[in-house]
């Protein structure tokens, strides 16, 4: 059996929720990236807020929903397989397994949730913030996984005073901070903003790169260092790096 679900984390915890309540073990997709087979048995999971809400409140009282929340922001293949199995493995338990690392299910269910933490925690010092003509902020990024959600509390507490907006060029999506609200919106229309550079924005990054190579110690260089640190796939939207 496969349930494909609408593509958000309330449809994904309605398809556990109809799993356990019809007694099977299916395999589980978003509907944006299930392909149509003949051969397979299909379930359209339609998402259930309260349905959602018993298997979320199981998480809690197990503390393991911030684990599936994160493993749910992974772009890792065949997460909801992952997820699935770590839920399943913890409540056949009673109780947080999180401890038995030698679990493959575990295992697999930690890992990716240490891949989407490591990345937000990353981004929160590599994100480029430019100021646009009318007063707010941009920043660009294209992270492996849909790590927006989780730099959110970062950059309303840090950066409260302005109006900004962080840019998942990959996904296609925008978190906008505008007059102490913040919220997630697609952003596929999104493409070059710097025809909307405030009139100063190109000083302030000319002096950026002149200090960045000025505080450089030539002779402490370490290539394989900074990269293991600052991988090569967030440089296209670091002003220092172009």
């Amino acid at each position: 059996m496969l349930f494909i679900y609408e593509n958000s984390f309330e449809g994904l915890l309605t398809a556990i929720f109809e799993a356990y309540r019809l007694k099977i073990t299916p395999e589980i997709a978003a509907a944006e990236n299930y392909q149509k087979s003949l051969f397979d048995e299909v379930r359209f999971i339609t998402s259930d807020p309260a349905k959602a809400a018993r298997v979320s409140a199981k998480l809690q009282a197990l503390e393991i929903f911030r684990n599936v929340q994160y493993c749910f922001l992974s772009s890792v293949p065949a997460k909801e397989k992952i997820i699935f199995n770590y839920v399943r493995k913890t409540l056949s338990a009673g109780r947080n397994v999180d401890g038995n690392y030698a679990d493959p299910d575990v295992a697999s269910a930690l890992e990716c949730l240490r891949r989407v933490a490591r990345e937000a925690e990353r981004l929160k010092g590599l994100l480029r913030f430019q100021e646009l003509s009318d007063g707010s902020f941009y920043a660009a990024c294209e992270p492996e996984h849909c790590v927006l959600p989780l730099l959110a509390g970062h950059c309303r507490a840090r950066f409260s005073a302005q109006n900004w907006m962080i840019h998942d060029a990959r996904r296609g999506l925008a978190l906008v901070y505008q007059d102490h609200r913040l919220d997630l919106f697609s952003a596929a229309h999104i493409q070059n903003v710097r025809d909307k550079y405030a009139a100063q924005e190109s000083r302030y990054q000319e002096l950026w790169k002149t200090f960045w190579h000025a505080v450089a110690i030539q002779e402490r260089k370490n290539p394989r260092l900074q990269r293991q640190f600052m991988p090569k796939r967030y440089w296209k939207y670091l002003v220092e790096k172009n």
